[in-house]
């Protein structure tokens, strides 16, 4: 018998696909969501299912509510499944941020103990850790809560996953699963994302000064010699899409607790993913080999403006970190860890999909329903055909 799975996060970019393929598998889900923006909680889950697949069925309910709210709830389920967080880098956003990763998992567990559910499968960050300070990250390494972070997000993923892993000794029936990705970057067939955080957020602050520089008659490639913060040699560790739900949901069928690096084991340089991407925006001439001191005064104003628009992520272009996949290789195969390369041919696939989505999750959202009602209609019109 298939188990029940209390699910939250179905409307972000990992919990829509995770909830799909667990309902492809026959996994009954209790989805856990809120109304929002005049939707209604079941009208926000059937919005991301069907994003991912029109076709999809499977068995499953829907509970309005919100983090806040989940510890005092009682539903019988077998697992949860806890994918809900806040992405935003922002200090100014520390309230909700801490709000709804720290709060929102410590009543999560809360849940877990009232409804005497002793599965939880956890999304976390690799991001979370002292990567700053090491070379190589492990996965079972447990983390300093009182050191100091780069943001407030790294702070909240880093006392929620201690959390969870704290939870998960209490009694010997418990069981906790915390899956850490690195950089979620789109599918690598097509580019398809609907979060444009990351990689995507540092590209943007350049497509944006593409944008501005083409409204001035710039049309064709531009050259703009401005120096970039970063460290040569230093690495970004970014997986597709794709890559990333593969592992997750063949871990999750696994069924061995413990912490996995979803990530990847040959990540990109951090110049190398910069002067591609340029490439595909159209610009040439940012650099992290160029000194600040060079650049030209009439480049000035655009190299404060690309700085200030990548400040949150300086840190994660400044150091060269490896994450050991020991605990996914021992589980699944060392085979298993291997991701495709990226690529020219990749980093075009996913700046392409960005730049035409002009960056926007609603856009994504809109251009995809045109796309699947063009297709539904294709689909009928093709039935009526082969009954006539």
């Amino acid at each position: 018998m298939r188990k029940s799975v209390f699910f939250t996060g179905v409307t972000g970019l990992i919990g829509q696909f995770i909830a799909a393929e667990l309902l492809r598998a026959g996994y009954e889900l209790i989805f856990f969501t809120r109304s929002k923006d005049g939707f209604t909680a079941r009208e926000r889950v059937a919005k991301a299912l069907r994003f991912v697949d029109p076709y999809l069925a499977g068995n499953y309910s829907v509970v309005d509510g919100d983090l806040g709210t989940v510890a005092d709830m009682q539903v019988s389920a077998d697992v949860i499944f806890h994918a809900a967080g806040e992405t935003s880098f922002s200090e100014d956003k520390r309230s909700v941020i801490m709000k709804t990763n720290y709060h929102g998992t410590k009543n999560i567990l809360q849940f877990a103990r009232k409804n005497d559910i002793s599965e939880l499968h956890y999304i976390g960050t690799a991001y979370a850790h002292d990567f700053f300070s090491s070379n190589m990250v492990k996965e079972d390494t447990w983390w300093d809560e009182n050191k100091e972070f780069v943001n407030p997000y790294a702070e909240s993923k880093c006392k929620a996953e201690n959390m969870v892993r704290k939870w998960g000794q209490e009694k010997m029936k418990n069981r906790s699963f915390v899956y850490s990705p690195s950089i979620v970057s789109g599918r690598s067939s097509d580019g398809l994302i609907t979060s444009f955080t990351g990689y995507y957020r540092f590209m943007q602050s350049f497509a944006r000064l593409r944008d501005v520089t083409s409204k001035i008659g710039y049309n064709s490639s531009l050259d703009i010699p401005i120096s970039v913060p970063g460290v040569l040699g230093a690495t970004i560790n970014i997986v597709t899409l794709d890559y990333a739900i593969n592992l997750i949901k063949r871990l999750f069928d696994a069924g061995v607790p413990g912490c996995y690096h979803i990530t990847n084991p040959n990540p990109p340089e951090f110049d190398y993913l910069l002067q591609e991407g340029l490439k595909v925006i159209g610009i040439t001439g940012p650099s992290v080999r160029r000194n600040p001191s060079d650049t030209k005064k009439v480049w000035k104003l655009a190299e404060r403006l690309v700085k200030r628009g990548i400040a949150d992520y300086k840190p994660f272009v400044s150091y060269n970190t490896i994450f050991s996949q020991k605990n996914v290789g021992d589980v699944l195969g060392k085979s298993s860890v291997s991701h495709p390369e990226v690529s020219s041919t990749l980093i075009k696939t996913l700046m392409g999909f960005a730049l035409a989505h002009n960056f926007d999750k609603a856009r994504v959202y809109e251009m995809r329903e045109l796309e699947l009602q063009s297709k539904e209609r294709s689909d009928l019109l093709k039935k009526i055909q082969q009954e006539a």
